[in-house]
């Protein structure tokens, strides 16, 4: 009986985690002006969509002129009442020496996603998505 109760709650576990996704935007198109990584992939400046892949707690990154693409996995889910400003999107990039890495992504409505977690002192920066 114990065992059917923790594979219910599992399963309604899930299930909230993936409504979660369900209600953000199918992806923001946003204008990167400096070149990023992505997991293990440099992307070089320019016009990407960020699109959710649904079940697998992942992030798709792709270039809106047919460059380059890559995808992050969700390394923690942060509380959304940290998130300033509501009603905007917002990308951290961490900035380790001259390279910028995706990091985070929050979206209102919903907590924000963390991607990468920085070595020692942090530099950051922040795009605004309207």
């Amino acid at each position: 009986m114990k065992t059917k109760i923790l594979v219910l709650a599992g399963v309604i576990a899930l299930f909230a985690v993936n409504s979660g996704w369900s209600q953000v935007d199918n992806f923001l198109r946003v204008d990167v002006p400096f070149p990023f990584t992505v997991g293990d992939k440099e992307l070089p400046a320019g016009r990407y969509d960020f699109s959710r892949i649904p079940l697998n707690n992942a992030i798709k990154v792709t270039s809106v002129i047919g460059g380059p693409s890559a995808n992050c996995l969700v390394q923690a889910r942060v509380w959304a009442g940290i998130h300033t400003t509501p009603k905007d999107s917002h990308l951290v990039f961490d900035q380790e020496g001259e390279k910028y890495v995706f990091s985070e992504l929050w979206i209102p409505g919903t907590d924000g996603f963390l991607f990468y977690i920085a070595k020692g002192e942090r530099k950051y920066k922040v795009l605004t998505v309207p």
